[in-house]
């Protein structure tokens, strides 16, 4: 069966990989230096587009999702605990500012914004620019 790894991502000793197959899209969630799995689950029913992925201190597992408009959130059993972004369009990469404890999110509708985040989904800063169009 052909797997595609869409995203590779790594947080401390935990690296996420985010495998597409023609059936599923299934995380995987293992620890990198001893190789133990912590999760791995199928997130199908819940994104449409995704197109980035990373992970906080806290075990959540953040994904953005272009078609949605949403970055959604995870833990590791692949519970959805909630979406972060209302009025975000067309995210295409998410990261976690672990020193300052918040979400980054760029999106690129139009503009190429980024949107910064506390952890529980609450908007602290917004940067926009602008397109010009000749």
């Amino acid at each position: 069966m052909l797997q595609i790894v869409i995203f590779l991502s790594k947080f401390d000793d935990v690296t996420l990989k985010l495998i597409e197959t023609p059936m599923n899209l299934r995380v995987h969630i293992y620890d990198a230096t001893s190789g133990r799995i912590w999760g791995q689950f199928d997130l199908r029913d819940h994104l449409s587009f995704p197109t980035s992925v990373c992970v906080n201190d806290r075990h959540e597992l953040y994904v953005s999702d272009n078609e949605s408009h949403f970055v959604r959130v995870f833990d590791y059993n692949g519970q959805h605990l909630k979406n972060i972004g209302a009025g975000i369009s067309y995210p295409i990469a998410c990261r976690i500012n672990q020193p300052r404890r918040e979400l980054i999110v760029v999106d690129n509708h139009e503009n190429f914004n980024v949107t910064t985040y506390d952890y529980d989904g609450n908007k602290k800063y917004s940067h926009y620019s602008v397109r010009f169009r000749l």
